[in-house]
């Protein structure tokens, strides 16, 4: 009886495993992961910063989430239809009495969420309100309007240098990086050559750090994505990025694009020629580099990345292998009941 009692357990099992690998398989492809409930509306730049009056606009980031359009007065049967702007999340620029500026709005060439403002008459040296709608809705009823102050000062020159980039560090690392199988938001590990470096911006960027973003690339790929709002408060920038281990000491470019919100182009990157360290011990002292606790080899997972979409290989992977264990189980349940 023990043996049959043994025999039957791996049986009792499978619909266990099945339940698994199905819920881990739904939850990929349910895993488009979502977006927040709520992303809030932002302006650039934040209140009390500043920006050039040569800059393309103030600019505001679209509220995303629930929102409850403010009643417009009725003018009248003859009334000009609704701007859409007045059914939306909007971000308005206000005079110094108070009232709407006549302002043209762009959006911008790589974030369309973003949207210039610039008046009529473009930008001039002093204070601006910006009334905008910031927080998501709660219930049925609007929700109240934020108001920020941002300054412009005079004309800037034009910005011909991003930057200069100092090496603050290199490691020999487990992260979770992208999977090259799957286009959607899965992960695996993996031993990586990381490289930390820090942008100080050239004096002509300086002026326009407030409604700047970065991204940092090496060789060519893209680590650290471009956000707008990502300079630290005195400008500089500082990022990881890192390529797949190499066996042995090779040169890199880490290189650092600034954007201006609104701007069609982009100033000449930053760059840095480095030697990566390798991920395994030999010349180039690939273990003084070498984080503790990092291993060759690791699992992966599915991590959510509101930026991609699509169906996701390591929840696949995650339904193969617990498949292949209810094989196994299957195979070792029939070798005991020809025993």
């Amino acid at each position: 009886m023990a043996s049959s009692s043994l025999a039957l357990r791996p049986l009792f099992l499978l619909p266990l495993a099945a339940l698994a690998s199905l819920t881990l398989l739904g939850e990929a492809k349910a895993g488009i992961c979502p977006l927040p409930a709520c992303i809030q509306g932002e302006v650039l730049p934040p209140d009390g910063g500043s920006l050039p009056q040569n800059a393309p606009g103030v600019a505001y980031r679209l509220l995303q989430g629930p929102f409850v359009p403010r009643p417009v007065p009725d003018a009248g049967p003859d009334a000009e239809p609704v701007p859409p702007g007045r059914t939306g999340p909007r971000a308005v620029l206000l005079g110094p009495d108070g009232k709407e500026l006549e302002a043209n709005t762009d959006d911008d060439a790589i974030d369309e969420r973003y949207k210039v403002l610039k008046p009529a008459g473009g930008l001039r040296p002093g204070s601006y309100r910006v009334r905008f709608d910031q927080n998501c809705a709660t219930g049925t009823s609007p929700m109240p309007e934020s108001e920020i102050t941002v300054n412009v000062t005079g004309q800037a020159p034009p910005v011909t240098k991003t930057g200069d980039l100092t090496l603050l560090g290199q490691r020999i690392v487990m992260l979770d990086v992208p999977n090259p199988d799957d286009a959607g938001p899965c992960t695996v590990k993996q031993e990586v050559s990381a490289v930390k470096v820090r942008l100080t911006p050239s004096a002509e960027l300086l002026p326009y750090v407030r409604v700047v973003g970065y991204k940092a690339s090496l060789d060519g790929e893209d680590n650290v994505p471009l956000r707008y709002g990502n300079a630290g408060a005195d400008g500089t920038f500082e990022a990881e990025v890192y390529a797949l281990c190499p066996t042995q000491a090779r040169q890199a470019k880490v290189e650092i694009t600034a954007r201006i919100v609104g701007a069609s182009g982009a100033p000449p990157v930053a760059s840095l020629d480095v030697t990566l360290l390798p991920c395994i011990a030999g010349d180039g002292g690939a273990d003084g580099g070498r984080d503790a606790g990092s291993a060759s080899t690791g699992s992966g997972g599915c991590a959510c990345d509101t930026s991609s979409t699509g169906n996701s290989t390591g929840a696949g992977l995650s339904f193969g292998a617990a498949v292949l264990a209810s094989a196994f189980a299957i195979r070792a349940t029939t070798r005991r009941r020809k025993r």
